[in-house]
């Protein structure tokens, strides 16, 4: 028997045991219903509502002739229970999703997929979408998991403008996640569409003049720097990466084609038209050239003379015409050592301008920074000095890196990109635009460098001789035969001005030889009025493309056309918008394993020939 004592120690224990539980209970209830209880009740209510998707319609991109580069393809699906909220669902396509939508329009959902008309050769410059991956989720909190976005070009950059906004259904349903009504509709809001300047009709050209080279072609408005085209080769087909097929046979070819790509040592997805990094070679002479005329290091009438090598100390430099024939141009003045792309001039100017100056130069021109084209991954470049090669390599300059930097060799890095922009301010009369891609009518982005007309004429009159008999550009000789008149007419009426330039890189073989790149720019003169004045528009038979989201039984077929149809279409368009009086094309053949040896004037030369002839109808 307990004493009454410990028996009232007992029923003590037991009243504070009871009183403690009861206040945790107490707390725990208030915890529930006041601190977290707007928590909990949301998740009631999501548990009694169910948010579907209804996905916006992506922006699409268009030419600089209004017409759609891009469209949003619907992919249909059947629902097998519309009752249900994780129904099964089977692809269908069009016509059949239209059939069940006349009866029942729950019985339909769709998704959208991108698909876009020329999916290899502006694949670089337009990019592509795909599903997001855990990076974006946790870099981009407004993502969602079904999303898609652009995964390059200007797919990414405008990704917030294209996006548009996703709307919803809100149904409410019941415990075993039946619908029961529709509680509210949110609509979608449709992303922008962005007007380029962009010219499908010369990617097309450009692309397939390429042929089997690895390399890029730019083509730019000389009057504002606005880009007409750039094609990076080799490419890919942009539709493989944006959207499923619903035949398995199509389907499986499909990722087999996608796995090939990112296998592909060539690196198919690397955008050498900004991302790629050259010696800019003999093209870089031009600011050898305007450096050495601003400094008053040289004129009109001073002369180098060329013996096949210049000799300092123990070191020789040569000239390419001596190296390869053995020949020599003797006196040689600017405007021929521009035709003639004379290595032993342009030492010369440079060694007298110095190396400082000729950096600074180059830097006004844009090389060594990044021009701010509208597209992720550009490249900055290098260009090289003596307070760069001290700080980066710990190592003074000598008079033998001053011979290269003038000449484009050496250290100095460049982009295919940044050599329009020299090229394109030479040709606005000393005015660089930097490069952009979507259509603006404002020139802010354009500046005088304060060059001198007399200087820019000399400039031109060398680049003219350059394609013309007796320069390096052979191919392009015919457009300048029998031609007379001052700069501007020789340009109206058809001559070309250009530039060649073979870009040594690497290490020499063991006959002391370097493996090439081949350059060629040229400065191309469009009358457009002579472009149409033969233009029959009513010979035009392609039916003219819907800019519709729903366009019926897209595909890349739909827009294919033979030469002369692409062409008469093409020349059309110019007739009702317009076209740049004056083109600045870029080429880069890149020395590959199969050729390692490329020149500007024998394998970018015919490139821009074709480009030319296609234009011009020759």
């Amino acid at each position: 028997m307990r004493s009454k004592k410990e028996q009232l120690i007992i029923n003590g224990i037991y009243l504070i045991c009871i009183l403690f539980l009861g206040s945790l209970f107490v707390f725990r209830l208030f915890h529930l219903q006041v601190i977290t209880g707007d928590h909990y009740l949301d998740l009631a209510e999501e548990n009694r509502f169910y948010r579907q998707k209804i996905p916006a319609v992506r922006g699409v991109f268009l030419d600089r002739y209004q017409q759609p580069l891009v469209f949003n393809k619907k992919l249909y699906y059947q629902v097998e229970d519309v009752n249900q909220l994780f129904s099964k669902k089977t692809e269908v396509g069009r016509d059949e999703a239209l059939r069940l939508i006349a009866s029942n329009s729950a019985a339909v959902t769709y998704e959208l997929r991108r698909f876009y008309r020329y999916p290899s050769s502006l694949a670089h410059i337009i990019g592509y979408v795909s599903p997001v991956s855990a990076d974006d989720l946790l870099n981009h909190e407004e993502l969602k998991p079904d999303d898609w976005i652009g995964k390059m070009g200007l797919e990414k950059h405008f990704q917030e403008k294209l996006h548009g906004r996703d709307g919803y259904k809100i149904y409410e349903v019941n415990t075993l996640g039946e619908k029961q009504r529709l509680f509210k509709s949110i609509e979608t809001e449709a992303g922008q569409n962005v007007q380029t300047s962009l010219d499908p009709y010369l990617a097309q050209v450009a692309y397939q003049a390429l042929g089997q080279n690895q390399g890029v072609v730019i083509m730019a408005n000389a009057a504002n720097g606005q880009i007409l085209a750039s094609v990076s080769k080799p490419s890919f087909n942009a539709n493989d990466m944006s959207y499923s097929l619903l035949e398995d046979r199509l389907e499986r070819q499909r990722q087999e084609n996608v796995q090939r790509y990112f296998k592909d040592e060539r690196n198919l997805f690397f955008n050498r038209a900004i991302s790629g990094l050259y010696p800019p070679a003999s093209i870089f002479k031009l600011v050898t050239a305007i450096t050495g005329l601003n400094k008053e290091a040289i004129d009109q009438d001073t002369t180098v003379l060329d013996e096949g090598v210049l000799k300092v100390g123990d070191y020789q430099y040569s000239n390419w015409y001596y190296t390869q024939y053995g020949r020599t141009e003797g006196e040689i003045a600017l405007i021929q050592a521009i035709a003639r792309s004379n290595d032993i001039f342009f030492y010369k100017v440079a060694e007298w301008t110095g190396p400082t100056a000729l950096a600074e130069q180059a830097r006004q021109f844009g090389f060594g920074q990044k021009t701010g084209i509208e597209l992720p991954g550009e490249a900055i470049g290098l260009v090289p000095d003596p307070d760069w090669k001290e700080k980066i390599q710990g190592q003074p300059w000598y008079l033998g890196n001053t011979y290269h930097f003038g000449i484009g060799q050496g250290d100095m890095l460049a982009s295919p990109l940044q050599i329009v922009q020299l090229v394109q301010a030479l040709a606005n009369k000393g005015e660089v635009c930097h490069p952009r891609i979507v259509n603006q009518e404002e020139r802010e982005h354009c500046q005088g460098l304060g060059l001198s007309d007399d200087h820019l004429s000399l400039i031109f009159q060398g680049m003219l001789s350059a394609c013309k008999s007796g320069g390096t550009a052979y191919p392009l000789f015919k457009y300048s035969a029998d031609l007379q008149g001052n700069i501007d007419q020789l340009i109206s009426a058809g001559a070309l001005a250009c530039k060649t330039g073979t870009a040594e890189f690497g290490s020499a073989d063991e006959r002391g030889y370097r493996k090439t790149h081949g350059w060629l720019a040229a400065i191309v003169g469009v009358e457009e009025d002579q472009l149409t004045q033969d233009l029959k528009v009513d010979s035009i038979k392609e039916k003219e493309v819907k800019q519709d989201s729903e366009e019926e039984n897209v595909s890349e077929n739909s827009f294919k056309m033979d030469g002369q149809a692409a062409r008469e279409k093409w020349l059309k368009l110019v007739k009702e918008n317009g076209f740049p009086e004056k083109l600045v094309i870029v080429v880069l053949i890149e020395s590959d394993e199969r050729e390692p040896f490329k020149e500007g004037s024998e394998h970018a030369g015919p490139v821009v020939a074709t480009i030319v002839d296609w234009i011009r109808g020759e």
